[in-house]
């Protein structure tokens, strides 16, 4: 009795009734299976009512997982979905609570999640068979040579759907992020036979080190050094790296660097190329985890690095290619934070929905008064127009896929580089959109969108994660002005 929030008052008050509507009024779905321990018996001979699953309404899903004719699905798209909807029900949506409490099974996710395929298949495309040793997806949901961007935007959106970025999704993000700069770029068997194989199958944890604690968005006010050793063999790093996902769990951090020939020329920081290095965890590499207000369970990392000696072999690429390594990532990165932040704004639809059609108000239901309905009008506007966007840009990015392929070459450097513009601009739009929906959602949701816990939880949860979602991978203002500076640059080469 002792255990209820609402105390023996609560349940004295109501002893012997049947108190099935005021439950439910009150609890989500999941309490009945969260808390089966707490059942003492059942009544026998009583009518048992079965509770089918809701079926789906507008707006809370896409509408071509609600039936409607889409260009872009196929077969295996909609198996997919059924699949990993499943999965996340199953692995991820019970695990939401500890998340919150930092007490999940970290490693025992991410090899399950490895042996589904799904380390891979959010990694990059096209699908990395050939650092694993069973390829395949969900079971054989997808085949891997059919593997596309719309496959991978349906992994991420069923992956919020759970209502946290940081169970399910957050745990992904570090090899979402850090691992493709290492396919692209790294050269000789330490990446290729060792590291990728390592991460893919869930033994190993990457994560991607750029941000520090002077410097986010501006990538080439990178302060953290690496030095050249005498004899050339290592590097010599320093350096602090803030806000990094998944820093705490991480075997590997791929680091962007200034790299230097010399000590001297570090201390009049002179001639130093911005690089990425790879940098294994070990001697003289500090983590500890940070208190953020959102992104619970996903790791968010202060790492230090102090006389860390890394072989000039883990260097990617080339000293000074730092940027152009980097940047190329930006839009698979984007494209996922995109998908995701407008998952979990339909996830704040979905939940003031319900509410607002059990709740009564002055004695009728709160969805009944105009003003409410007014507010899930606008936001389902928000809602149907972000998506009709991020599929434009998924088919946009997966036919570049498709013309590289083929030897499209500098041409799709070039598109590429344009579609980056459009990536931001969605990506600054999608933010918005989120936050506007999950202030929405908790307004209707009055105090129960404030509370941790109960039926106002994933609002109140996705509330909190929404600030996280307008700074990383490229805040607002930044999006905003670059994809302005593009189109300024285009002006002016056409016209001046």
């Amino acid at each position: 009795m002792e255990e209820h929030p609402g105390g023996k008052a609560i349940l004295l008050k109501h002893a012997g009734k049947d108190v099935s509507q005021l439950f439910h009024k009150y609890h989500g779905p999941h309490v009945l299976a969260d808390h089966q321990r707490l059942l003492v018996r059942s009544l026998s001979g009583a009518e048992r009512k079965e509770v089918e699953e809701r079926s789906p309404m507008l707006y809370e899903s896409a509408g071509w997982s609600l039936g409607f004719p889409s260009p872009y699905y196929k077969e295996s798209h909609h198996k997919l979905r059924e699949c990993v909807r499943s999965w996340v029900h199953d692995k991820i949506s019970p695990l939401l609570p500890l998340c919150e409490k930092r007490q999940f099974p970290f490693k025992e996710i991410i090899k399950e999640s490895a042996s589904a395929g799904l380390l891979a298949a959010t990694s990059i495309i096209p699908f990395p068979s050939q650092y694993l040793q069973h390829p395949q997806i969900m079971g054989g949901a997808v085949p891997p040579e059919d593997f596309d961007y719309f496959h991978q935007v349906i992994i991420w959106d069923e992956l919020a759907r759970s209502g946290s970025y940081g169970a399910g999704v957050g745990w992904f993000s570090g090899q979402c992020i850090g691992l493709p700069p290492v396919i692209a770029y790294g050269q000789g068997d330490f990446f290729h036979q060792t590291l990728i194989p390592s991460v893919l199958s869930g033994d190993k944890v990457i994560c991607l080190a750029i941000t520090e604690p002077g410097s986010g968005s501006d990538i080439r006010s990178t302060s953290c050094s690496a030095v050249y050793s005498s004899d050339r063999r290592e590097f010599l790093l320093n350096g602090e790296k803030k806000w990094i996902t998944n820093g705490i769990y991480a075997d590997y951090f791929v680091t962007a660097v200034k790299i230097y020939e010399s000590e001297e020329e570090r201390r009049k920081n002179v001639n130093g190329r911005l690089s990425v290095v790879v940098v294994p965890r070990g001697e003289g590499v500090v983590t500890r985890e940070m208190e953020c207000s959102g992104l619970h369970g996903t790791g968010t990392t202060f790492v230090s690095f102090s006389d860390v000696r890394v072989p000039v072999e883990y260097l990617l690429g080339k000293a000074g290619d730092g940027f152009n390594i980097l940047t190329r990532n930006f839009n698979h990165e984007r494209l996922f934070v995109i998908v995701v932040g407008l998952s979990l704004a339909r996830v704040c639809f979905r939940e003031a929905f319900c509410h607002a059609q059990k709740r009564e108000v002055f004695g009728k239901s709160l969805m009944e008064n105009g003003v409410i309905r007014k507010k899930f009008g606008m936001m389902a506007r928000e809602l149907e127009t972000t998506w009709a966007w991020v599929e434009q840009v998924t088919f946009l990015m997966d036919q570049l896929r498709v013309l590289k392929a083929n030897g499209g070459g500098s041409k799709v450097e070039s598109l590429e580089e344009r579609l980056g513009s459009r990536v931001a601009l969605l990506k600054g739009h999608t933010t918005k959109v989120l936050e506007f929906c999950s202030r929405e959602a908790a307004q209707v949701m009055g105090g129960l969108g404030f509370t941790k816990g109960g039926i106002g939880d994933k609002v109140e949860r996705a509330w909190r994660d929404a600030r996280g979602f307008s700074v990383f991978a490229g805040s607002e203002e930044v999006m905003f002005d670059m994809a302005v500076r593009k189109a300024q640059r285009d002006y002016q080469k056409e016209n001046l």
